[in-house]
């Protein structure tokens, strides 16, 4: 039957809301052999509803398949219209419903356009038309490669990137900013001043705004406002700088706002439970191993979003480059590890990596000790996530052991780990996990809503020539045990990660040669 026929036999007569567009989105995964479920907001009460479905984004012309004069477009080919569904919409307008999945390993990895069509309209057959959604099929624990790329929506083509942020944007249908990064590594990154906007629902990527300064090694925090503020990092040239800025959603632009009192890179960042952004630590000066080691930091300092600008807070216990700070469920912070410098009779003599960690308390700006790690170690904070039971994991990072005497030429001594351990915020304590596989460094960490982590990609050996690997491990904090492995397409390391609405996770860029100079622009998801 043809569409037109197939629309016109459940439609009536009666006179329909004016047109306009209305939401359309994935609530689940597309796993081959199950079901999809896909939510519809906005249409029409008690109308009929069609799913179109193909693979391509067509356009087709609507009076193409029904007829008249109707001078819209779809965003769907004709190529599976057999498989087209008809249904209804529920009285208010919103609603769910379930399409299988073939178990059909061809279909994996193809995206499939999908667009809802409601009637009938006045005076076209079609009246509303939902946003065109991109969905790719896949099984359990596969990756596959997206068609959009980093920098992708700019003339000419931008660039790939690493050490990047990806936050989602509030009150937007899934979308995910990508801010800053670049090259390099941490004694050799150059910033970009470029974002990007990643859209959930096709897959695409578009251009963002230009941010104020060129940013890479900067920390990136979501405001309780749905704001972003990013502080500090390099700038393309590689230079520390103390400025910072914020995200608007509601007009996707970057604005400055107040500066911290000094320059840092390499420093960790977090939420407080009252709004408020704690820094602390990192580098004033990253741009050779000697200058770093004489610019460590141990001060800290508040952010104040309601003002825009920032007051000093109690100082942490020892100058540390790349710990990482994590807001518990109680308010207090963890700060863990980092590298420090250590002196005989004021003499540096050597940079090692710590254990210790301290916690803070928002109430009354003091920092008090709590359990050591079992492993020191630092460059942890993007493997280090707070899970949904309230411990701490952390996986990985670097375990840096430099003599300073003669003074070194290379980062030999910074190495990748395999150790792994949690944190109990209620005993204080950390409990010792199985090994990784292999010892890793700017892996990604992501709970999934199944309630095991993904570890995706890193890099091993010493971070100034250390090879990126392809191995996405799954973690369960049910059993503390690794329980299934597989592989990227890409190796990558340093790259970003997001989780997406249905459930699936996506990984962005980053940098898979030993001087981490050649980045990634490519995107891969990975069906969970």
């Amino acid at each position: 039957m043809s569409p037109r026929l197939l629309l016109a036999a459940c439609l009536t007569a009666a006179l329909c809301p004016a047109q306009g567009d209305f939401a359309f989105d994935k609530a689940t995964t597309a796993p081959l052999g199950g079901q999809l479920k896909l939510d519809y907001s906005g249409a029409p009460g008690n109308q009929t509803l069609l799913f179109a479905a193909s693979l391509n984004g067509g356009p087709t012309p609507l009076k193409l398949l029904f007829g008249g004069s109707d001078t819209r477009s779809i965003q769907v080919g004709v190529d599976l219209i057999s498989a087209w569904v008809l249904t209804a919409t529920t009285p208010s307008g919103a609603g769910s419903f379930l399409i299988g999945v073939p178990n059909d390993t061809a279909l994996q990895g193809l995206p499939i356009h999908t667009q809802l069509l409601t009637g009938p309209g006045n005076p076209n057959l079609v009246d509303k038309i939902s946003n065109d959604l991109v969905l790719v099929a896949g099984a359990h624990g596969t990756v596959d490669p997206l068609l959009a790329k980093l920098g992708d929506g700019r003339s000419p083509k931008g660039p790939g990137r690493a050490l990047m942020s990806v936050v989602p944007i509030q009150g937007s249908a899934g979308e995910f900013l990508i801010a800053g990064g670049g090259t390099g590594n941490i004694l050799s990154a150059q910033g970009l001043n470029t974002s990007e906007v990643f859209d959930t629902r096709s897959l695409q990527i578009r251009a963002g705004p230009n941010m104020t300064v060129a940013r890479a090694l900067h920390t990136t925090t979501v405001l309780s406002n749905g704001r972003v503020l990013l502080c500090g990092g390099v700038d393309a040239l590689g230079a520390t700088q103390n400025t910072c800025e914020l995200y608007d959603p509601n007009t996707n632009t970057f604005t400055a706002t107040g500066s911290m009192s000094i320059a840092r890179a390499g420093h960790a960042a977090a939420l407080l439970s009252d709004g408020r952004v704690l820094v602390a630590g990192g580098a004033s000066n990253l741009s050779d191993i000697l200058s770093a080691i004489n610019s460590f930091l141990n001060t800290a300092e508040i952010y104040n979003p309601t003002t825009g600008t920032w007051s000093a807070a109690n100082s942490i216990a020892d100058k540390l480059l790349a710990p990482a700070l994590t807001t518990l469920p109680n308010g207090r912070v963890l700060l863990s590890g980092g590298a420090k410098v250590n002196f005989i009779f004021g003499i540096p003599t050597s940079v090692t990596t710590v254990s210790n960690c301290q916690l803070f308390d928002p109430t009354n700006g003091n920092w008090s000790s709590t359990g050591a790690m079992r492993q020191h170690r630092g460059v942890h904070s993007l493997n280090t996530i707070l899970l949904t039971d309230g411990r701490v994991l952390v996986t990985g990072g670097v375990e840096v052991n430099i003599p300073l005497l003669p003074p070194p030429t290379t980062l030999a001594g910074a190495k990748a780990t395999a150790k792994a351990e949690f944190y109990n915020a209620s005993s204080g304590t950390w409990t010792a996990l199985p090994d990784l596989p292999t010892a890793s460094t700017g892996h990604g960490a992501q709970q999934m809503p199944n309630g095991s982590v993904l570890l995706t990609g890193g890099a091993s050996g010493a971070i100034d020539a250390a090879v990126s690997h392809d191995t996405v491990l799954e973690f369960s904090p049910a059993t503390n045990t690794y329980v299934r492995s597989f592989k990227l397409n890409t190796a990558r390391a340093t790259h970003g990660v997001a989780l997406l609405p249905d459930g699936n996770l996506v990984v962005f860029g980053g940098a898979n040669s030993a001087t981490a100079t050649a980045v990634l622009d490519t995107l891969e998801m990975v069906h969970q």
